[in-house]
This record gives structure tokens, sequence and C-alpha cells, in this order.
């Protein structure tokens, strides 16, 4: 199961604050942060979500969609 599948379905407190704090351990200890297999789905789910992988420092989201990223 890709680890993103955790953050599908947002407790925006909790959720929002494990993100952001898995890459910046990732980052920490230098490794870059890369999501595939998103949901390339478009709407408020897809759009919620890739602006949080954003906000939160991922430095590769994969998509088929790439004028909708």
């Amino acid at each position: 199961m890709p680890i993103w599948t955790r953050w599908r379905r947002w407790s925006p407190a909790a959720e929002r604050e494990a993100l952001h704090d898995y890459v910046q351990q990732a980052h920490a200890a230098g490794y870059r942060v890369r999501f595939w297999a998103t949901d390339d789905t478009a709407g408020s789910a897809r759009e919620n979500l890739w602006r949080e992988l954003q906000a939160a420092g991922v430095d590769h989201t994969t998509t088929d969609d790439l004028p909708g990223l």
C-alpha cells in the first residue's frame, strides 16, 4: 500500500501534522520525498491532496495529469 493512502481522508490537524513531520524528517535525513499513484480523478479531493503535498514540501508528485497538477 502506498504510504500516501494513510493521508487520503483528511483529519486536518493530526494528518496534516503527520505528513509535514514525515517530510521534514526525510529531508533532515537527506532524502527526497516522492509520492506516486496519487488519485488522478479531477475534483476537490485530488486538489486538496496535491495542495497539502506541496505545502508539506514533497519533492515529487507523480501523475498522468500534468496540466492538472
